[in-house]
């Protein structure tokens, strides 16, 4: 694995604010881990594209760092929403396959709780 960025595995969960009574974003855990970025490859792209998801990047991580969160922030590229997992190249790694986050509250709780 070539690291080559370094990212947010996080945890963000809706929970109904007791004043007003509408649904909020929370963050609930994250854990700061590196890993591998690239494009999705052509397979899983046309796959993907099958079932109607459109993939954005590819993301290699090692496998004890990923504990079943759903999204993923890099400082430099933004929120991701991970959309499946596959086996890396070995039983170390774990290759996540993202999908850009287009919702702007959730962006603005996950960008203010890092930073």
């Amino acid at each position: 694995m070539r690291i080559n960025c370094t990212l947010y595995l996080l945890d963000v969960v809706t929970s109904q604010d007791a004043a007003s009574g509408r649904r909020v974003y929370v963050l609930q855990n994250n854990s700061k881990v590196v890993g591998e970025l690239s494009n999705v490859g052509m397979k899983t792209y046309w796959t993907a594209v099958a079932a109607q998801v459109r993939l954005d990047r590819s993301l290699v991580i090692l496998n004890r760092s990923f504990h079943g969160e759903r999204y993923v922030y890099l400082k430099q590229d933004g929120v991701y929403e991970i959309i499946n997992t596959a086996n890396g190249k070995s039983p170390l790694f774990l290759r996540l396959n993202l999908k850009r986050v287009n919702d702007p509250k959730l962006k603005e709780v996950i960008t203010g709780a890092l930073g």
